[in-house]
C-alpha cells in the first residue's frame, strides 16, 4: 500500500460484480455516477490509495498490538463477510469507467510493479529448487547403486563387499524409505503450517544427508535389515521437504506468478535423477566405490540444510532484506493478513476430507505417483537387466529422460502462466489439459517400452518422451493444490502425499511379486502395463471431478486471493454500505 501504487486497488478478483451500475458503452463495464454505490466505493478506494502510508503504518501498529490475541472463529467469519462486500458490489463487469473519463479494470490479477519483477522472492523459489533437486538426489542414489552393490562385476569394483540380495530384497529396499516418508507427511504440514516451514525444511534436509553418510555402515554390518531402517528414518526426515515447500509457496508466489514457481521448485525433482542418476554409476565403478554415493550426496544434504536454515524465511513479512515494494506486491496478490493468520489455527479437517475436487486432486496424484516411483526405481534395472547396458551407460541413460522432463517443465509453466494472464482458458481447464499432457501420454508411451527389448535407441526415446510429456503434470495437479486452498496448501497436499506415496510405495513391491526373471521381457511388459493403467485412471478422476476455484474452507471465498482483509474493502466497507443504502 505504500509502494505508490494505489490503482492495483482497482485489480479485483476475476467475477467480482458491481450491481446497479448500468452498462454506457464501455465494454463489459459501465460508467459510474460518484453518487452510485460503486461510484462511492470507487473513490473511497482511490483516497485509501493517496493515503496507503499513513494507513501502513498505523495497520502494522494494530497488528502488532493483537499479534498474541486469541480471538474466536466468529470474528474471522465476520471479516470475512465485509471482505467480500466490496466484490458483492463489483460483480460481473471487466472495466469501470468514472465520470472523469479513466476506466479502471476488474478482474485481473495485481501485476508486478517495476521495483518487484525480480526479487527475493525469485531467490526463495531458489533455495526451494535446490531442497526438492537433493531431496530427490538422496531419494534415487540406492537405485543405481544397488546394481553395484549385489554385483560386483556390473562396477568393475572388487574392493567393496556385494551383498546376495534376491529382487524381493531389493524391492523392500528401494521402498523402505516410503514407509519413514509416510509417517510424517501430516504431521510435516501441520508443524510447518503452525510454527513455519523454514526451521522444519532444513533440519529435514540436514538429517536426511545424515542418514545417508550412514548407509554404507549400515550395510557392511547390519546387511539389508540395517539398510532398510537407515532409510526409513531418511524418508522419516524427508517428510518434512514437500509439505514445507508448499507452506512457502503459498505464502511466497503470487497467483500470476504460481505456474513458473510451482514447476519451478516442485519440478526440481526431476534434477536430482538428472544429477546423481549418471554420478552414482559413475562413482560406483571409482576408486571409492558404491560407498562413495552415498558419502558424497549425505554432504550435499547437509550442505543445503545450512543453506535453507540461514537464508529461508517463513513468509515476506519475516524476511528482513526484503523490499517494501515487493512485500506489498506479494501480500496483496495473494491476500495475506497477519491477523487473519493467527486467528485461524484450526484445520478444516472435515471440510478438507469430503471435498471432491481436492480428492479428484489426490487420486491423480496417486497414479502419477505409482508411475513416477516405478520410473525412479525399477527403470534402471529394466535398462541392466534386459537392454544390457553397463552401469556408466545406465546412469547416463537412466537420466537422459529426467532432463528431458525438467527442461520441458519450464515451457510448459511459462505455456500456462501465458494462458492464465491473457484468459485464453479457465483455469480450471487448463489445469485438466496440461494433466492430461502430463499423464495420459506418458501412459500410453509405456506401452510402448514393454517392446523395446530389441532396440535400447528406442527404449530410450520413448522413455525420453514420456517423462518430458510428464511435465504437463506440474501445471496440473500439483499446482492444483494451492489453487484450491492457499491458506491450507501445505496442510491438503500432505493428505493427497500421503495417499499418493501409501499407493506407490506398492510399485516396487508389484515389480518384485511379477518379475521373476530380470531379464524377461514378458514380466517387464506386464510392469508397464500395470503403470500406463495408474496414468490412464488417476487423471480421468480429475478430468471429471476436479476444479481450480478456491474452496469455502480455505478460509475466505474467491475474493480471498486477490483482496486481503485488511484492505481498502475491509476498512471502508461499512460506509461502501451505508452509501448504497441511501
Amino acid at each position: 500500500m505504500g509502494d505508490g501504487s494505489g490503482g492495483t486497488h482497482a485489480h479485483l478478483v476475476e467475477d467480482m460484480v458491481a450491481n446497479g451500475s448500468a452498462n454506457n458503452g464501455t465494454p463489459n463495464g459501465s460508467v459510474v455516477d460518484p453518487a452510485a454505490p460503486v461510484g462511492v466505493a470507487m473513490r473511497i478506494m482511490r483516497q485509501n490509495a493517496e493515503d496507503g502510508g499513513a494507513t501502513d503504518a498505523k495497520e502494522k501498529e494494530d497488528y502488532e498490538s493483537t499479534a498474541e490475541e486469541q480471538e474466536d472463529e466468529e470474528d474471522v467469519d465476520d471479516e470475512e463477510e465485509r471482505r467480500d462486500g466490496l466484490g458483492i458490489l463489483l460483480e460481473g463487469k471487466k472495466h469501470i469507467q468514472l465520470q472523469s473519463g479513466e476506466v479502471l479494470e476488474v478482474g485481473r490479477d495485481p501485476l508486478p510493479p517495476a521495483g518487484a519483477k525480480w526479487g527475493v522472492r525469485h531467490a526463495q523459489a531458489l533455495l526451494l529448487f535446490l531442497c526438492t533437486s537433493t531431496a530427490y538426489s538422496l531419494r534415487v542414489n540406492l537405485s543405481v547403486a544397488i546394481v553395484a552393490m549385489v554385483d560386483n562385476t556390473a562396477s568393475g569394483n572388487a574392493d567393496f563387499p556385494v551383498f546376495s540380495w534376491p529382487k524381493k530384497t531389493q524391492g523392500y529396499l528401494l521402498s523402505s524409505f516410503f514407509w519413514g516418508y509416510l509417517v510424517m507427511q501430516i504431521p510435516a504440514s501441520q508443524l510447518a503450517q503452525r510454527f513455519g516451514a523454514r526451521f522444519f525444511l532444513a533440519a529435514s534436509m540436514a538429517g536426511t544427508g545424515l542418514f545417508t553418510l550412514l548407509l554404507p555402515v549400515a550395510a557392511i554390518y547390519g546387511d539389508w535389515p540395517a539398510v532398510a531402517v537407515t532409510r526409513a528414518a531418511s524418508g522419516l526426515c524427508q517428510g518434512f521437504v514437500f509439505p514445507s515447500c508448499y507452506v512457502l509457496l503459498g505464502k511466497w508466489a503470487p497467483p500470476l506468478e504460481r505456474g513458473r514457481f510451482t514447476a519451478f521448485v516442485i519440478g526440481a525433482q526431476l534434477l536430482g535423477p538428472v544429477v546423481m542418476l549418471p554420478v552414482t554409476g559413475v562413482l560406483s565403478s571409482s576408486a571409492g566405490g558404491w560407498p562413495s554415493v552415498f558419502y558424497l550426496s549425505g554432504a550435499l544434504g547437509l550442505l543445503v540444510g545450512i543453506l535453507v536454515f540461514v537464508f529461508v524465511a517463513d513468509s515476506p513479512a519475516k524476511h528482513r532484506g526484503i523490499s517494501e515494494v515487493e512485500r506489498d506486491y506479494i501480500q496483496r496478490s495473494i491476500g495475506v493478513n497477519t491477523r487473519t493468520q493467527l486467528k485461524r489455527t484450526r484445520t478444516p479437517w472435515r471440510a478438507i476430507l469430503t471435498c471432491v475436487p481436492l480428492w479428484a486432486t489426490m487420486l491423480s496424484h496417486a497414479g502419477q505417483s505409482w508411475g513416477f516411483l516405478t520410473f525412479i526405481t525399477e527403470v534402471p534395472t529394466y535398462m541392466s537387466s534386459v537392454l544390457k547396458f553397463d552401469i556408466k551407460k545406465n546412469g547416463l541413460l537412466s537420466a537422459l529422460p529426467y532432463l528431458t522432463t525438467w527442461v520441458m517443465s519450464f515451457g510448459f509453466s511459462w505455456l500456462s502462466d501465458f494462458i492464465t494472464e491473457r484468459k485464453m482458458l479457465t483455469l480450471t481447464a487448463s489445469r485438466k489439459i496440461f494433466n492430461t499432457i502430463g499423464m495420459w501420454g506418458p501412459g500410453l508411451t509405456m506401452l510402448g517400452v514393454g517392446y523395446t527389448s530389441g532396440s535400447p535407441a528406442l527404449a530410450v526415446a520413448l522413455l525420453t518422451v514420456a517423462l518430458g510429456l510428464k511435465a504437463g503434470c506440474y501445471v496440473g495437479f500439483q499446482v492444483n493444490y494451492v489453487d484450491l486452498a492457499p491458506q491450507f496448501s501445505g496442510t491438503s497436499f500432505s493428505v493427497g502425499n500421503f495417499l499418493a506415496n501409501s499407493c506407490s510405495t506398492l510399485a516396487p513391491i508389484t515389480v518384485g511379486l511379477i518379475v521373476k526373471d530380470q531379464t524377461s521381457p514378458e514380466q517387464w511388459r506386464l510392469v508397464f502395463f500395470v503403470t500406463c493403467a495408474m496414468f490412464f485412471f488417476g487423471n480421468l478422476v480429475f478430468i471429471v471431478f476436479g476444479s481450480a476455484d478456491v474452496q469455502p474452507w480455505n478460509g475466505s471465498r474467491k475474493a480471498s486471493m486477490y483482496l486481503s482483509k485488511d484492505s481498502i474493502a475491509s476498512q471502508d466497507l461499512e460506509r461502501i454500505r451505508a452509501a448504497a443504502a441511501t
